[in-house]
């Protein structure tokens, strides 16, 4: 039986007017060990899933810092040549397979050394808007009251546990 059928069922077992009360509890049980052993499958694969996760973004990690270390390390051998280059007054080195050009830049590069001195005419405001999420919370608690262009909504969501299943049957009941 597939979990989603299961509600279904305990739906037909409590509305069978056949059935005796002894027969209804031994069926919903029954039902209830099955749901219970669906959703703990469902939980096992999904733990599983998380260790995959968890095991790939180390994996990610590893791999940016691998790709950090290593372009750090050619802009390092880019500049070393640059330098070498420069004080043996070569724009050219190299053999026939591999080599190197000291070329200028296409466009000169620009820095700012004082914003408060640049004419207005190169300079750009830029404003944003931010909805603050959690003051429109505050607000809906101390009011009552929704604001104008908002939607809110309680959802609910699975909490994954390990704990023991039998416990928590007992504190919802």
């Amino acid at each position: 039986m597939q979990l989603y059928s299961i509600p279904i069922e305990i739906e037909r077992v409590l509305d069978d007017p056949t059935l005796t009360d002894e027969e209804r509890a031994t069926a919903l049980e029954a039902l209830n060990y099955d749901f219970d052993d669906k959703v703990e499958a469902i939980v096992k694969f999904y733990q599983k899933e998380e260790a995959d996760l968890a095991h790939i973004q180390g994996e990610i990690n590893r791999l940016n810092r691998m790709k950090k270390t290593i372009s750090t390390r050619q802009e390092w051998r880019k500049h070393y040549l640059k330098g070498n280059m420069l004080s043996a007054d070569r724009r050219k080195a190299g053999t026939l397979l591999f080599g190197a050009t000291l070329t200028l830049n296409s466009l000169p590069t620009v820095s700012v050394t004082d914003i408060d001195v640049v004419p207005q005419d190169f300079i750009e405001v830029t404003t944003t808007k931010k909805v603050i999420k959690k003051n429109i919370i505050d607000y809906l608690k101390e009011t009552g009251e929704v604001p104008d262009g908002i939607d809110v909504q309680v959802d609910s969501h699975v909490r994954i546990s390990t704990a023991n299943i039998e416990e928590n049957n007992r504190e919802t009941s």
